[in-house]
Formats: structure tokens, C-alpha cells, sequence
């Protein structure tokens, strides 16, 4: 149900927890605790789910949920952080509660931002550039999804706990029938892409890394100074690896280099 290394979201696109990759589930923070609640609303939830030593353990399940009366099933509380949220204690299997719902290994799609950048005006450090991502003013974003920005930051370079790109995912292009390309176990794409990321013939964009995804010398001070040093620049409307990762300096001071946004 729980994808292993997978950051899930609620409803709101705040950042629940990160899975770990071995039992697929959340505990990073420590005790199954969460960064954010699944709801704002205080709702008693079934689960059937009781925690042990941070793991998940099947607790009371009214029969494998078969049974309206007679036993009881174990609830979780949607506004709680913290292990409640998945065992806070048990109802009257008779009792009509609602249930966690959690989408199931979506097509990932790339995006790349209508409107160009401004570093240290409309682009400016990596809160900004996620936020661009995820402007439901872009005409180009998704209705549902959280993007991430697919650029060099001092605390998100490859590999780092807020790398963009997942191992051995399939990318697609919005429409989620285009294949843009399947990432490495590395979780990077070392092979040509079968689509380019870009739909436009000459669209440009702020990456900051270089061939092999080796970080470039300069990001124009994680994007957020006009007169820096500029970062490596992607051809994102290419299909060719090398000419994508190997594009150019792209001048901090530049106003047509736009951002491209992945989905997590």
C-alpha cells in the first residue's frame, strides 16, 4: 500500500513524511510521527493498524472488516502528528467511520514552467523555486500532483535526501501517455530520452549540473543572485542526453531560462 522511498502528501500538497526503503512505511522522525497531519479535520479513522517498536502490526480488524457487531477494530485520528494517526484506539465494529485512501504508484510526470525566471526576483533559493512548481496560475501544471524543482541547490544535489528524480521511475510528459524516460537505479537518466521534456523546439532552463550529472562549478549562489556566476543550463527540448545535461552557462542575470518541475 506504502511505496518504499516515496514522500506522500495530503490533500492540502503538505509533506506528510518520507517512506523508508525497506519496510515501506513512515518512521523517519521517529515513532511513525508525521510532519503534518493527513487532515485538518478531526476525524476518527479505521485502521486495523496498532505500532510496535516503529513498526506497523495488524491490531483489531472487526474480522478483516466482515463483522458490524460483537468485537471492535482498531481507529487512527486524521489530525494527530504523531502514531495515533494510524492507532489512536478502537471502536464498536457497528460504528460507520471513514477510511485513509492512498494513491497507488501514479505515472510521474515532468513539467517545465511557462514563464520564464528573474533570479532574485521571480526565482529566488529552492522554497521559491518548488513554489513555482506547484503556481496553479502555470497553465502548464498539473491539477493534482506536488512538483519539485529539478535544479542544483546546495541541499539538494545528487544523491541527496531532497533529489527529485526516484530510482528506476518512468517519467512521463503531463499528458501521462508520453514517456519521457526511465531513471537508473542511480536515480538519474543516463540513457537518451524518448521524448524530450520540453514540447517547445528551442526551450531553455536552469539546471545546474553538467555531463553526468557531475553539480556544476557555479548556481549563481543557489539561484538567488543576479550577478553570480551562472549554473549549467539544460537544452530541455532535446532527446539527446549529453546535449540536454551539457548545454551551456546559463548567465544568472538571464530572463528567458525557465524551470523544470518534477512530480514526487
Amino acid at each position: 500500500m506504502l511505496e518504499g522511498d516515496t514522500i506522500y502528501y495530503n490533500l492540502a500538497n503538505q509533506e506528510l513524511e518520507f517512506t523508508n526503503s525497506t519496510a515501506s512505511r513512515f518512521g523517519t522522525t521517529g515513532a511513525m510521527a508525521l510532519i503534518n497531519p493527513i487532515s485538518s479535520n478531526t476525524w476518527t479513522v479505521w485502521t486495523g493498524i496498532g505500532v510496535l517498536s516503529d513498526n506497523f502490526i495488524v491490531q483489531d480488524t472487526c474480522s478483516n472488516w466482515t463483522l458490524n457487531s460483537g468485537s471492535s477494530g482498531t481507529v487512527g485520528r486524521s489530525q494527530l502528528f504523531n502514531q495515533q494517526f494510524a492507532a489512536f484506539g478502537a471502536n464498536a465494529c457497528g460504528d460507520t467511520l471513514p477510511l485513509y485512501c492512498v494513491e497507488q504508484n501514479p505515472r510521474k510526470r515532468i513539467f517545465v514552467t511557462t514563464n520564464p525566471v528573474e533570479i532574485g526576483v521571480t526565482l529566488s533559493g529552492k522554497t521559491q523555486a518548488d513554489a513555482l512548481c506547484n503556481d496553479p496560475a502555470d497553465p502548464r501544471k498539473p491539477n493534482t500532483g506536488y512538483y519539485k524543482a529539478l535544479l542544483r541547490f546546495t541541499d539538494r544535489t545528487h544523491p541527496s535526501t531532497d533529489w527529485v528524480l526516484k530510482p528506476e521511475t518512468t517519467y512521463y510528459r503531463t499528458d501521462r501517455t508520453t514517456t519521457i524516460g526511465t531513471t537508473n537505479a542511480a536515480s538519474v537518466f543516463n540513457t537518451n530520452f524518448s521524448n524530450a521534456i520540453s514540447t517547445l523546439g528551442s526551450e531553455q532552463t536552469y539546471l545546474g549540473f553538467g555531463s553526468s550529472w557531475t553539480p556544476s562549478a557555479n548556481n549563481c549562489n543557489d539561484y538567488t543572485d543576479p550577478g553570480g556566476l551562472g549554473g549549467g543550463g539544460a537544452n530541455s527540448h532535446s532527446t539527446v542526453l549529453t546535449t540536454f545535461l551539457g548545454g551551456f552557462t546559463a548567465p544568472c542575470n538571464f530572463t528567458s531560462y525557465k524551470v523544470i518541475c518534477v512530480e514526487q
